[in-house]
């Protein structure tokens, strides 16, 4: 079973519905990493991919189907809310404080910063999709390297720390969270097939690797019960 976060929408002056949950990094209530990490266990040995020797015949990294891309469109559209469709600092810390995470404004313009990718000044939706995707950059958020060199700051992981929370408030349309849930879910097993030492493919198994990516987007088991598991 999952636990999401406890939110209560309202409606703003301005027309946007804002979460009252517990702030991300202050002690969230109701969320038991341990339980999460358990019943993830339980549902990847369901879905035959608990062993690490299960995803010997994963494919590569696939390119985005177009159902997929819509889905991250509806992301985006969460983020942007300048008149050219772009995010801008309004918009993402509109969207920061909708799900009551806190970032300084300097880190609010670092996170703007790396995600223009083009480096036309602009944050597009082709620059949040690179973000989104980029599997380095995945992997660099849940390294938790004990190397401070190697560290990853907030401004690095916001957008991922933000999804994780719109999905746990319910804000993403149910069609767009499928896709998601499966993205993030193949992309967290391909991750787990690229880290995993070599002695542990034949015995280990997957969730040693996989929650950190599960936790880092907010991958639940009851999402993964519902968007992955077969009838």
């Amino acid at each position: 079973m999952d636990h999401p976060i406890p939110v209560t929408m309202r409606e703003t002056p301005a027309g946007r519905m804002k979460g009252t949950q517990n702030p991300v990094g202050q002690g969230s209530r109701g969320i038991d990493p341990n339980r999460i990490t358990s019943d993830l266990k339980e549902v990847l040995d369901s879905l035959g991919v608990g062993q690490l020797k299960d995803l010997a015949t994963m494919v590569a990294e696939e390119p985005l189907s177009d159902a997929q891309v819509e889905a991250f469109q509806a992301v985006f559209k969460l983020f942007a809310t300048d008149s050219l469709g772009c995010i801008d600092v309004v918009g993402l810390s509109s969207l920061l404080d909708t799900v009551n995470m806190r970032l300084s404004p300097e880190q609010i313009e670092a996170a703007l910063h790396r995600a223009d990718y083009d480096g036309d000044g602009e944050v597009g939706f082709q620059d949040f999709l690179c973000v989104m995707t980029d599997s380095q950059k995945f992997a660099r958020c849940i390294n938790e390297s004990p190397d401070p060199s190697q560290s990853v700051d907030q401004s690095d992981s916001v957008f991922y720390k933000a999804l994780n929370q719109m999905l746990n408030a319910g804000l993403i349309p149910s069609s767009a969270t499928g896709e998601i849930v499966r993205y993030y879910h193949k992309k967290s097993l391909r991750h787990v097939l690229r880290v995993a030492p070599h002695q542990d493919k034949s015995r280990g198994h997957v969730i040693t690797y996989y929650a950190k990516g599960a936790h880092l987007v907010g991958l639940q088991p009851k999402q993964l019960m519902k968007y992955i598991k077969p009838n």
